[in-house]
């Protein structure tokens, strides 16, 4: 699944760290907007637990330097979240709203392709 880089800052075709690092920066500064941003109040709630999960995802990444160890139903289930979040608030200024939905589709595709990286090492390792 490619997605067309929306983004000059970052390629999501490419899990470097500092790519990783700028769409976790740019997720966190939008869940952090969008909880306390006025007309999302009625789903703060929403907001928060998402945040929460993303917070769970930068303590693996950290700890790991990888995203193969994110689940990748919890990352879904976000991803799935955040599209009924996008729905609820289309006629309300949604900008946060679509900046969290990229960045977690951002996120995807980053750990998909982290995750070919490192299989394909493996097998070139395997290999010699």
């Amino acid at each position: 699944m490619e997605q067309e880089n929306m983004n000059t800052d970052y390629n999501v075709n490419n899990p470097t760290e500092k790519n990783i690092k700028f769409v976790f920066g740019d997720l966190l500064f939008n869940l952090v907007g969008a909880i306390n941003y006025k007309p999302y109040k009625e789903y703060k709630s929403n907001y928060e637990e998402i945040l929460k999960k993303v917070q769970s995802w930068i303590v693996k990444y950290v700890n790991t330097k990888t995203l193969s160890n994110i689940d990748s139903q919890e990352m879904d289930a976000v991803f799935d979240e955040t599209l009924i979040l996008k729905d609820k608030l289309f006629m309300a200024d949604e900008w946060f709203q679509e900046s969290i939905h990229q960045d977690i589709e951002s996120l995807r595709l980053l750990r998909i392709y982290q995750i070919k990286k490192e299989y394909s090492e493996r097998s070139d390792l395997d290999g010699e």
